[in-house]
Protein backbone atom coordinates (compact mmCIF):
# COMPACT_ATOMS: atom_id res chain seq x y z
CA UNK A 1 0.00 0.00 0.00
CA UNK A 2 2.11 2.56 -1.37
CA UNK A 3 -0.78 5.16 -1.92
CA UNK A 4 -1.26 7.81 0.94
CA UNK A 5 -4.86 10.03 1.17
CA UNK A 6 -4.01 12.84 4.25
CA UNK A 7 -6.59 14.50 5.82
CA UNK A 8 -5.97 18.14 7.72
CA UNK A 9 -8.35 19.99 9.56
CA UNK A 10 -8.26 21.54 12.66
CA UNK A 11 -11.43 20.63 13.47
CA UNK A 12 -10.50 17.54 15.18
CA UNK A 13 -13.54 15.65 15.10
CA UNK A 14 -14.49 16.24 11.31
CA UNK A 15 -11.03 14.58 10.56
CA UNK A 16 -11.37 11.48 12.42
CA UNK A 17 -14.72 11.13 11.68
CA UNK A 18 -13.76 11.38 7.82
CA UNK A 19 -10.94 8.98 8.58
CA UNK A 20 -12.97 6.44 10.09
CA UNK A 21 -15.74 6.30 7.22
CA UNK A 22 -12.79 5.65 4.98
CA UNK A 23 -11.23 2.87 7.01
CA UNK A 24 -14.82 1.40 7.26
CA UNK A 25 -14.05 0.38 3.52
CA UNK A 26 -12.01 -1.93 4.52
CA UNK A 27 -10.80 -2.61 1.12
CA UNK A 28 -9.52 0.65 0.15
CA UNK A 29 -6.06 0.50 -1.87
CA UNK A 30 -4.49 3.09 0.06
CA UNK A 31 -3.54 4.53 3.89
CA UNK A 32 -5.25 7.60 5.54
CA UNK A 33 -3.52 9.88 7.92
CA UNK A 34 -5.24 12.29 9.77
CA UNK A 35 -3.15 15.73 11.15
CA UNK A 36 -4.96 18.24 13.61
CA UNK A 37 -1.96 20.68 14.01
CA UNK A 38 0.35 22.61 11.40
CA UNK A 39 3.08 21.43 12.71
CA UNK A 40 2.20 17.84 12.39
CA UNK A 41 1.18 18.56 9.12
CA UNK A 42 4.63 20.04 7.98
CA UNK A 43 6.12 17.09 9.27
CA UNK A 44 3.73 14.86 7.54
CA UNK A 45 4.98 16.90 4.04
CA UNK A 46 8.45 16.59 4.33
CA UNK A 47 8.25 12.58 4.00
CA UNK A 48 6.66 13.01 0.41
CA UNK A 49 4.40 10.16 0.85
CA UNK A 50 1.15 11.90 0.00
CA UNK A 51 -0.70 11.06 -3.27
CA UNK A 52 -4.16 13.16 -2.09
CA UNK A 53 -4.43 16.02 0.43
CA UNK A 54 -8.12 16.34 1.54
CA UNK A 55 -7.97 19.99 3.47
CA UNK A 56 -10.37 23.16 3.82
CA UNK A 57 -10.01 26.25 2.11
CA UNK A 58 -8.99 27.79 5.17
CA UNK A 59 -5.94 26.10 5.30
CA UNK A 60 -5.20 25.76 1.85
CA UNK A 61 -3.17 29.34 1.23
CA UNK A 62 -0.13 28.20 3.22
CA UNK A 63 -0.24 24.55 2.53
CA UNK A 64 0.23 25.29 -1.49
CA UNK A 65 3.45 26.30 -1.07
CA UNK A 66 4.49 23.66 0.73
CA UNK A 67 3.06 20.73 -1.31
CA UNK A 68 2.49 20.92 -5.04
CA UNK A 69 0.31 17.83 -5.18
CA UNK A 70 -3.25 17.00 -6.01
CA UNK A 71 -6.09 18.16 -3.63
CA UNK A 72 -9.29 18.17 -2.68
CA UNK A 73 -11.02 21.61 -0.65
CA UNK A 74 -13.36 21.56 1.86
CA UNK A 75 -15.30 24.56 1.13
CA UNK A 76 -18.15 26.63 2.95
CA UNK A 77 -19.93 27.08 -0.26
CA UNK A 78 -21.48 24.69 -1.82
CA UNK A 79 -20.85 25.84 -5.64
CA UNK A 80 -18.16 24.14 -6.55
CA UNK A 81 -14.93 26.41 -7.12
CA UNK A 82 -12.08 26.82 -9.58
CA UNK A 83 -8.70 26.10 -7.45
CA UNK A 84 -6.40 25.75 -10.89
CA UNK A 85 -4.68 22.07 -11.80
CA UNK A 86 -4.96 19.13 -9.66
CA UNK A 87 -6.84 21.37 -7.11
CA UNK A 88 -10.64 19.92 -6.65
CA UNK A 89 -13.01 21.96 -4.62
CA UNK A 90 -16.25 20.40 -2.49
CA UNK A 91 -18.77 21.33 -0.12
CA UNK A 92 -17.92 20.35 3.14
CA UNK A 93 -20.53 19.97 5.44
CA UNK A 94 -22.99 17.68 2.61
CA UNK A 95 -23.22 14.14 3.22
CA UNK A 96 -20.25 12.59 4.18
CA UNK A 97 -20.80 9.55 2.55
CA UNK A 98 -20.36 11.55 -0.80
CA UNK A 99 -16.88 13.22 -0.04
CA UNK A 100 -15.88 9.77 0.71
CA UNK A 101 -17.07 8.65 -2.68
CA UNK A 102 -14.82 11.52 -4.35
CA UNK A 103 -11.48 10.34 -2.51
CA UNK A 104 -12.04 6.82 -3.52
CA UNK A 105 -13.03 7.87 -7.34
CA UNK A 106 -9.51 9.47 -7.14
CA UNK A 107 -7.60 6.70 -6.23
CA UNK A 108 -9.98 4.48 -7.83
CA UNK A 109 -8.53 5.69 -11.38
CA UNK A 110 -5.50 3.84 -10.44
CA UNK A 111 -6.43 1.13 -8.65
CA UNK A 112 -9.41 -0.34 -10.73
CA UNK A 113 -7.17 -2.80 -12.24
CA UNK A 114 -6.34 -4.47 -9.13
CA UNK A 115 -10.16 -5.33 -8.68
CA UNK A 116 -12.19 -8.25 -9.94
CA UNK A 117 -15.93 -6.49 -11.57
CA UNK A 118 -18.43 -7.37 -9.33
CA UNK A 119 -21.72 -8.04 -10.71
CA UNK A 120 -24.85 -7.43 -8.35
CA UNK A 121 -28.33 -9.06 -9.35
CA UNK A 122 -30.80 -7.50 -6.58
CA UNK A 123 -34.80 -6.97 -6.46
CA UNK A 124 -37.45 -5.94 -4.01
CA UNK A 125 -39.31 -8.99 -3.96
CA UNK A 126 -39.39 -11.43 -7.40
CA UNK A 127 -36.76 -14.25 -5.55
CA UNK A 128 -36.92 -16.61 -7.74
CA UNK A 129 -36.95 -14.58 -10.68
CA UNK A 130 -33.92 -12.73 -9.56
CA UNK A 131 -31.79 -15.80 -8.68
CA UNK A 132 -33.01 -17.48 -11.90
CA UNK A 133 -31.33 -14.42 -13.77
CA UNK A 134 -28.37 -14.71 -11.91
CA UNK A 135 -27.49 -18.42 -12.98
CA UNK A 136 -28.40 -17.57 -16.29
CA UNK A 137 -26.45 -14.87 -16.45
CA UNK A 138 -23.39 -16.91 -14.39
CA UNK A 139 -23.87 -19.52 -17.25
CA UNK A 140 -23.66 -16.80 -20.19
CA UNK A 141 -21.15 -15.24 -18.24
CA UNK A 142 -18.58 -18.21 -18.38
CA UNK A 143 -18.76 -18.57 -22.60
CA UNK A 144 -16.25 -15.55 -22.09
CA UNK A 145 -15.40 -15.03 -18.60
CA UNK A 146 -13.56 -17.25 -15.62
CA UNK A 147 -16.92 -16.73 -13.33
CA UNK A 148 -17.87 -17.12 -9.70
CA UNK A 149 -21.15 -17.01 -8.26
CA UNK A 150 -21.98 -16.11 -5.27
CA UNK A 151 -25.57 -16.16 -3.34
CA UNK A 152 -26.73 -14.11 -0.60
CA UNK A 153 -29.85 -15.42 0.31
CA UNK A 154 -31.01 -16.88 3.81
CA UNK A 155 -32.99 -19.45 2.54
CA UNK A 156 -31.64 -20.29 -1.22
CA UNK A 157 -33.90 -23.30 -1.81
CA UNK A 158 -30.95 -24.07 -4.18
CA UNK A 159 -29.05 -26.97 -2.71
CA UNK A 160 -30.17 -29.05 -5.13
CA UNK A 161 -29.02 -26.92 -8.21
CA UNK A 162 -26.03 -26.04 -6.23
CA UNK A 163 -24.75 -28.77 -4.16
CA UNK A 164 -21.91 -28.64 -1.88
CA UNK A 165 -19.66 -31.56 -2.99
CA UNK A 166 -17.45 -31.10 -0.63
CA UNK A 167 -19.76 -30.51 2.26
CA UNK A 168 -18.56 -26.97 2.97
CA UNK A 169 -20.97 -23.91 2.23
CA UNK A 170 -20.61 -19.94 2.28
CA UNK A 171 -20.85 -20.22 6.10
CA UNK A 172 -17.80 -22.27 6.24
CA UNK A 173 -15.56 -20.15 4.51
CA UNK A 174 -16.97 -16.88 6.34
CA UNK A 175 -15.96 -18.88 9.74
CA UNK A 176 -12.33 -19.62 8.28
CA UNK A 177 -11.82 -16.36 7.40
CA UNK A 178 -12.76 -14.50 10.32
CA UNK A 179 -10.90 -17.20 12.41
CA UNK A 180 -7.94 -16.39 10.22
CA UNK A 181 -8.30 -12.25 10.73
CA UNK A 182 -9.32 -11.95 7.16
CA UNK A 183 -6.52 -14.15 5.65
CA UNK A 184 -7.21 -17.28 2.96
CA UNK A 185 -6.24 -20.82 4.07
CA UNK A 186 -5.69 -23.40 1.30
CA UNK A 187 -8.34 -25.33 2.43
CA UNK A 188 -11.14 -22.72 1.42
CA UNK A 189 -10.62 -23.54 -2.19
CA UNK A 190 -12.42 -26.35 -1.21
CA UNK A 191 -15.71 -24.85 -0.48
CA UNK A 192 -15.77 -24.11 -4.73
CA UNK A 193 -17.65 -26.01 -6.80
CA UNK A 194 -18.75 -26.06 -10.49
CA UNK A 195 -22.11 -26.34 -12.66
CA UNK A 196 -22.64 -25.56 -16.55
CA UNK A 197 -19.37 -24.04 -16.86
CA UNK A 198 -19.22 -21.64 -13.92
CA UNK A 199 -18.17 -22.14 -10.48
CA UNK A 200 -20.09 -21.13 -6.87
CA UNK A 201 -19.71 -21.10 -3.11
CA UNK A 202 -22.64 -23.45 -2.11
CA UNK A 203 -25.20 -21.05 -0.61
CA UNK A 204 -25.34 -20.69 3.67
CA UNK A 205 -27.23 -23.14 5.31
CA UNK A 206 -28.32 -20.76 8.36
CA UNK A 207 -29.68 -17.81 8.00
CA UNK A 208 -28.12 -15.92 10.85
CA UNK A 209 -24.69 -16.06 8.55
CA UNK A 210 -26.43 -13.81 5.43
CA UNK A 211 -28.71 -11.42 8.53
CA UNK A 212 -25.10 -11.23 10.32
CA UNK A 213 -22.92 -10.60 7.10
CA UNK A 214 -20.17 -7.94 7.31
CA UNK A 215 -20.65 -6.66 3.55
CA UNK A 216 -17.35 -5.04 3.57
CA UNK A 217 -15.83 -8.50 5.03
CA UNK A 218 -16.96 -10.87 2.41
CA UNK A 219 -16.27 -8.36 -0.39
CA UNK A 220 -12.92 -8.70 0.61
CA UNK A 221 -13.07 -12.64 1.32
CA UNK A 222 -14.52 -12.98 -2.27
CA UNK A 223 -12.02 -10.82 -3.78
CA UNK A 224 -9.04 -12.37 -2.82
CA UNK A 225 -10.74 -15.53 -3.58
CA UNK A 226 -11.04 -14.11 -6.99
CA UNK A 227 -7.25 -13.05 -7.34
CA UNK A 228 -6.11 -16.49 -6.19
CA UNK A 229 -8.21 -18.68 -8.47
CA UNK A 230 -8.08 -16.54 -11.06
CA UNK A 231 -11.43 -15.53 -12.30
CA UNK A 232 -12.04 -12.73 -14.29
CA UNK A 233 -15.87 -11.80 -13.01
CA UNK A 234 -17.80 -11.95 -9.94
CA UNK A 235 -21.89 -12.36 -9.62
CA UNK A 236 -23.57 -11.41 -6.08
CA UNK A 237 -27.05 -13.21 -6.18
CA UNK A 238 -27.73 -10.51 -3.58
CA UNK A 239 -30.86 -11.41 -1.11
CA UNK A 240 -33.40 -8.75 0.63
CA UNK A 241 -31.55 -10.34 3.90
CA UNK A 242 -28.54 -8.98 3.81
CA UNK A 243 -27.89 -5.69 6.67
CA UNK A 244 -27.66 -2.72 5.02
CA UNK A 245 -27.39 -4.63 1.37
CA UNK A 246 -26.63 -1.07 -0.34
CA UNK A 247 -22.84 -1.20 1.26
CA UNK A 248 -22.94 -4.27 -1.64
CA UNK A 249 -24.52 -1.96 -4.41
CA UNK A 250 -21.90 0.46 -3.85
CA UNK A 251 -19.55 -2.09 -4.67
CA UNK A 252 -20.92 -3.42 -7.60
CA UNK A 253 -19.57 -2.75 -11.36
CA UNK A 254 -22.80 -2.77 -12.28
CA UNK A 255 -26.32 -3.85 -10.76
CA UNK A 256 -29.14 -6.02 -12.49
CA UNK A 257 -32.11 -5.04 -11.16
CA UNK A 258 -35.03 -7.35 -11.44
CA UNK A 259 -38.43 -6.37 -11.24
CA UNK A 260 -41.89 -6.58 -12.79
CA UNK A 261 -43.69 -3.97 -14.19
CA UNK A 262 -46.89 -3.00 -11.96
CA UNK A 263 -47.79 -0.06 -10.41
CA UNK A 264 -47.36 -1.37 -6.37
CA UNK A 265 -43.41 -2.41 -8.40
CA UNK A 266 -42.83 0.80 -9.54
CA UNK A 267 -43.61 2.47 -5.93
CA UNK A 268 -41.03 0.43 -4.65
CA UNK A 269 -38.30 1.39 -6.57
CA UNK A 270 -39.22 5.05 -6.76
CA UNK A 271 -39.00 4.64 -2.94
CA UNK A 272 -35.51 2.63 -3.62
CA UNK A 273 -34.20 5.38 -5.54
CA UNK A 274 -35.47 8.50 -2.98
CA UNK A 275 -33.55 6.46 -0.43
CA UNK A 276 -30.11 6.53 -2.34
CA UNK A 277 -30.83 9.83 -3.40
CA UNK A 278 -31.11 11.59 0.02
CA UNK A 279 -28.55 9.49 1.78
CA UNK A 280 -26.06 10.66 -0.81
CA UNK A 281 -25.26 7.48 -2.67
CA UNK A 282 -27.02 8.74 -5.87
CA UNK A 283 -24.10 7.88 -8.10
CA UNK A 284 -25.33 4.09 -7.37
CA UNK A 285 -28.23 4.50 -9.39
CA UNK A 286 -26.05 4.81 -12.52
CA UNK A 287 -24.71 1.67 -12.19
CA UNK A 288 -28.87 0.07 -12.25
CA UNK A 289 -29.91 -1.79 -15.22
CA UNK A 290 -33.65 -2.90 -14.99
CA UNK A 291 -34.60 -6.55 -16.21
CA UNK A 292 -38.59 -6.45 -16.37
CA UNK A 293 -39.62 -9.98 -16.08
CA UNK A 294 -43.63 -10.58 -16.66
CA UNK A 295 -43.81 -14.34 -16.44
CA UNK A 296 -43.66 -14.92 -12.33
CA UNK A 297 -42.81 -17.80 -10.49
CA UNK A 298 -42.19 -21.56 -11.35
CA UNK A 299 -39.08 -20.93 -13.20
CA UNK A 300 -36.05 -22.44 -10.47
CA UNK A 301 -36.98 -26.54 -10.43
CA UNK A 302 -35.13 -29.54 -10.90
CA UNK A 303 -35.31 -29.49 -14.89
CA UNK A 304 -33.79 -26.01 -14.41
CA UNK A 305 -30.26 -26.44 -16.34
CA UNK A 306 -31.94 -28.52 -19.20
CA UNK A 307 -35.60 -26.39 -19.38
CA UNK A 308 -34.08 -24.63 -22.36
CA UNK A 309 -34.96 -20.39 -23.78
CA UNK A 310 -37.54 -18.78 -21.86
CA UNK A 311 -37.89 -14.93 -21.19
CA UNK A 312 -35.28 -15.10 -18.05
CA UNK A 313 -32.63 -16.86 -20.00
CA UNK A 314 -33.28 -14.55 -22.94
CA UNK A 315 -33.00 -11.32 -20.83
CA UNK A 316 -30.00 -12.32 -19.29
CA UNK A 317 -28.45 -13.08 -22.95
CA UNK A 318 -29.47 -9.79 -24.16
CA UNK A 319 -28.94 -7.63 -21.47
CA UNK A 320 -26.16 -9.61 -19.26
CA UNK A 321 -23.68 -10.80 -22.19
CA UNK A 322 -24.36 -7.60 -24.19
CA UNK A 323 -22.81 -5.48 -21.26
CA UNK A 324 -20.09 -7.90 -20.29
CA UNK A 325 -18.93 -7.90 -23.94
CA UNK A 326 -18.85 -4.04 -24.36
Amino acid sequence: MNQICAIYDTDAVYAKRLMGLIIEKKMVPFGVWVFTKKDEMLAGLQRKEISLLVTTEEEMSWIREEYAGEMLILTENEQQQELGKGKQSCYKYQQPDRIVRIILDYFGRDSVSEQIPVLGIFSLGNVQERSAFALEAARISAEEYKTLYVNLEEFSGLEKLLPASHSKTLSDLLYEYRQRNGQLSERMQDGICSVQGFDYIPPVRCADDISDIDCEQILQMIQQLAKQQGYERILLDIGQGVSKAWKLLGNCADIYFVTQKDAYADSRRQSFEIYFIESGMEDVLEHIREVCVTQVGGRIDGDFWTSGEDEISQLAREQFLAKCSA
